[in-house]
């Protein structure tokens, strides 16, 4: 049997992020990742003589805590992301014409935002104030209790354009989920992190490489610079209890034991991990009401 004392399971951007943590806090560890690619859901794969990530991945400049964990495996993110003030343009699927149009110059907070807003051509003068007025409110106001991103920007009162052509749309890209189900205080703390911080939160950050570029391959160099280890093709299968705590895992039908571990694998996996597991019940009936759906990238080459 072999002994790791520190296991993650996943080599996704969370499990890669959870190791760098610790490496940064001189603690070896070991990361087991099942696919051949480091990066999960946001990693490149080749095809036909090129790379292509694996779904799109647009990052703004409120991703504080992303920038920082570049710059701690020592990834510029001058080079590696180009930096642009946000620029939203919406077109009819049919006419293809331009339906809405919001951009954010170089100034100062809260100026970037009055300036932009002011200067939008897809809104009356009036829906400019009444949008600047409502926006604030609906985004400082706490909510008592959770309701769904439809319920909630339909009780602000906001233009139908801006709601329908901004909202709903950075709403699906950041959650990832529709707006008559996505959680409004999840979307509400995306939306203060953007527009409640420095006029640079809301600068759109566009990778200028291949996303296993900018964060896997660092990450895995760092990490084993510190001592660790960085394995692909390693899938965990099992983990092996005694007296209710786990003592070894089955990696690749061999058993390796450890003291700790951090399990940063898809919901699926992560509950077939953790069944039969006592203490890990109530974690296993949430994982097991999750529902899915396929997220569609559609790939366009000149």
């Amino acid at each position: 049997m072999k002994y790791h004392p520190t296991i993650i399971a996943g080599g996704g951007w969370a499990g890669l992020a959870a190791a760098v943590e610790l490496s940064q806090r001189n603690i070896p560890v070991t990361v087991f990742e099942s696919a051949k690619q480091l990066g999960g859901r946001a990693r490149s794969l080749p095809t036909e003589n090129t790379l292509l990530d694996n779904g799109q991945h647009l990052m703004i400049g409120a991703y504080s805590q992303m920038q920082s964990l570049l710059n701690t495996i020592g990834v510029n993110t001058r080079e590696a992301f180009l930096q642009i003030p946000q620029q939203l343009e919406m077109l009819d699927l049919n006419s293809r014409e331009k339906v809405f149009e919001l951009k954010l110059p170089r100034l100062p907070t809260p100026l970037h935002l009055l300036v932009g807003m002011l200067q939008c051509p897809s809104l009356s003068f009036k829906q400019k104030l009444q949008t600047l007025l409502r926006f604030n409110r609906l985004l400082n106001q706490e909510l008592e209790q959770d309701m769904s991103v439809d319920d909630w920007l339909n009780s602000a009162g906001l233009p139908e354009a801006y709601t329908e052509y901004l909202l709903k749309p950075l709403c699906l890209a950041a959650l990832t989920t529709h707006t008559h189900e996505a959680s409004a205080r999840a979307f509400q703390t995306v939306l203060q992190q953007t527009f409640n911080g420095p006029a640079s939160n809301t600068d759109l950050l566009i990778p200028a490489t291949d996303l296993g570029n900018i964060f896997p391959a660092a990450a895995k160099h760092y990490i084993e610079s510190k001592g660790g280890q960085v394995l692909t093709e390693h899938r965990v299968s099992q983990l092996n209890l005694a007296q209710d705590k786990v003592e070894s895992i089955t990696v690749n039908d061999q058993r390796v034991e450890v003291e700790q571990l951090i399990l940063a694998t898809p919901p699926p996996v992560t509950q077939k991990l953790l069944t039969g597991i006592p203490a890990c019940d109530d974690i296993t009936q949430q994982l097991s009401r999750l529902d899915y759906e396929p997220v569609t990238t559609v790939y366009l080459q000149y």
